[in-house]
């Protein structure tokens, strides 16, 4: 898996016995590297998990061809990238399945929660048994193993349904956002946004902003001024290599990018007005430093 990603994705592995094996990111998509993945590979490796990190589609054609000349299943953790897509065919349908966040700043959300896709009907009997307690479906009651709790409420499946029925405008919407930020910010000097490879599409979940050649502490304090002046942001996720509870790895990338990126305010209701004031302090206080 990327080192660059929120820790859920290494915590799923832990939670069933697995260890997380962090590799490097490619630099342009902010997703796992293709050309380092094999080196990572062992005769105990069982899964691929690509990233589609803030809404930027992995190389999947890429790592798909691993996957099955090495005979490995591949997991998409899709949490931030509903609606982002390698030509016509969506994330979260290429591997084996797919995992989509439903979580409150997500692009469509129930609140919480989530979903998995996949096209495996073996697979998908089984992820709905083990939603409900792994009851069995002919006999009430009946348990052969230990399930979980992972049901959906029909509160929330009906929200989400009604945010599905809206995706293309919530998912425009925020290109334009993007297409705000970008505008505005032209002029500013060693800043980069967010990026759409050639055959990509982008869903843009955060409006990410990196600042070439900062460090994580003058990362902090540009957030720290930014927020004086009434503009909010968040850093990257760490690597999860440097977790005091997992493994070390060799990301040197990985831990360049988040030390220079910012994620800036992104959400549907912001106004021209808006992205005026916040670029305008983007570029005070990165001109400052």
């Amino acid at each position: 898996m990327p080192d660059l990603s929120f820790v859920a994705t290494a915590n799923s592995v832990l939670m069933v016995g697995g260890r997380p094996v962090f590799c490097d990111v490619d630099p342009e998509t902010l997703c796992i590297d293709p050309d380092k993945i094999e080196a990572l590979i062992t005769e105990r490796t069982r899964a691929i998990m690509p990233v589609h990190l803030y809404g930027h589609p992995a190389n999947m054609p890429r790592i798909l061809e691993i996957a099955r000349r090495r005979g490995l299943r591949v997991i998409e953790d899709a949490a931030e990238a509903h609606g982002s897509a390698l030509g016509n065919k969506r994330v979260g349908t290429f591997g084996d399945c797919g995992t989509f966040s439903f979580y409150a700043n997500k692009n469509i959300t129930t609140g919480e929660g989530g979903m998995v896709t996949t096209n495996d009907d073996a697979l998908a009997s089984e992820l709905r048994n083990l939603r409900d307690h792994a009851m069995s479906p002919s006999k009430r009651y009946w348990h052969e193993r230990m399930g979980f709790n992972f049901r959906m409420t029909n509160l929330q499946a009906a929200l989400g349904c009604a945010q599905l029925e809206q995706i293309d405008n919530f998912l425009a919407k925020r290109r334009a956002l993007f297409n705000g930020y970008a505008n505005r910010l032209l002029d500013v000097e060693g800043i980069r946004l967010n990026r759409e490879t050639p055959g990509c599409t982008n869903s843009f979940w955060m409006i990410c902003l990196e600042i070439k050649g900062i460090d994580a502490i003058k990362r902090d304090r540009i957030g720290t001024e930014m927020r004086a002046l009434g503009v909010d942001t968040r850093p990257y996720f760490y690597p999860m290599s440097d977790m005091p509870y997992l493994d070390d790895a060799n990301t040197p990338v990985a831990h360049r990018v988040a030390a220079e990126g910012l994620n800036l305010p992104t959400y549907l209701a912001l106004t021209e007005a808006d992205l005026d004031r916040i670029c305008n302090v983007v570029r005070t206080v990165v001109n400052a430093h």
